[in-house]
């Protein structure tokens, strides 16, 4: 896995590129999830399914240049065209607006690189709604107390 990962981030022309809101970085980037369409705002470039594109998020300011913060490189299963027409969109609407669904993800986890440091992550999008759920997931399952035992 290791190889393909490399392959994608470093041996392949990114053809375009795609913005995505600040919720889709956080369960990208920490909760390792796929890129659907909901989180998209917009696609910069012309581009086929099955291409590299750079994931990017731009912060939101009034009207002064920032500079965006990559969050890595992924192959798409759309065109540009298509992610342009189902951005924003939930999975179950595809087919109305396309004729099709070959895909409930614009990019699945398994062909996306993530290339935002983790500080970056933790001091710029993690919120403290997002941290309860970090701690909540990396605690231990406690065993639930069986109700079918009766009392000795």
């Amino acid at each position: 896995m290791i190889d393909r990962k490399w392959w994608i981030l470093h041996g392949m022309y990114c053809s375009g590129t795609v913005y995505v809101d600040a919720g889709a970085v956080v369960a990208l980037a920490r909760f390792k999830k796929s890129l659907f369409a909901a989180g998209v705002k917009r696609v910069e470039g012309v581009f086929s399914s099955n291409q590299a594109v750079r994931v990017v998020y731009e912060p939101e300011t009034n009207g002064e240049p920032v500079d965006v913060i990559e969050i890595g490189h992924g192959l798409v299963n759309y065109t540009s065209a298509e992610i342009s027409r189902i951005r924003g969109c939930h999975s179950s609407e595809f087919e109305a607006i396309l004729g099709y669904c070959d895909s409930d993800n614009v990019i699945n986890r398994g062909n996306m690189v993530i290339t935002i440091p983790d500080q970056v992550l933790d001091d710029v999008f993690v919120t403290r709604t997002h941290k309860t759920k970090i701690r909540a997931e990396q605690r231990v399952p406690v065993p639930a107390s069986s109700s079918n035992l009766s009392a000795i």
